[in-house]
């Protein structure tokens, strides 16, 4: 966005730790029972919201998340000063539609078009110390995609 000559920013909504649900559990590799952390942003450019981004990290990998000020602070950031920095991104792509709720913290029309990313993170080792789900409005963000093998 900085490039574009936009000033970002974020909101946390929430960030709390609960127990993984069935979804986290599998995408992080998790055993039944184990807490993450679930950290959900709205972040915009300039004053206009461009995506919700809902992250689930293993209490076990980044201790004292809480204390983080992520309006300021960028994720990759603190996991970096944890020595824990992503290495590879595994990243599906899916179209939907806006709900209500979606629709409200996006200020998009219900049933407008999104962009939703399911993306896990992985530190050294393929362990995965990321899960997020991210929706992207439809008439503010467009992807590149570079492919090599």
């Amino acid at each position: 966005m900085t490039r574009k000559g936009l000033i970002p920013k974020t909101t946390v909504l929430s960030l709390k730790s609960e127990v993984a649900n069935e979804e986290v559990m599998q995408q992080l590799e998790l055993k039944p029972g184990e807490s993450v952390y679930k950290l959900v942003r709205l972040r915009y450019a300039e004053e206009d919201p461009i995506v919700l981004v809902t992250t689930y990290i293993p209490l076990s990998l980044v201790p004292n998340l809480k204390e983080i000020d992520f309006t300021t602070t960028r994720f990759y950031e603190v996991l970096e000063k944890n020595q824990t920095p992503i290495k590879e991104i595994t990243r599906k792509l899916e179209l939907i539609t806006a709900d209500e709720t979606v629709s409200d913290l996006l200020s998009v029309e219900i049933d407008a078009p999104l962009f939703y990313f399911h993306s896990v993170g992985y530190i050294e080792n393929r362990v995965p110390i990321e899960y997020s789900v991210s929706k992207y409005r439809g008439d503010l963000n467009s992807f590149i995609f570079n492919i090599s093998s």
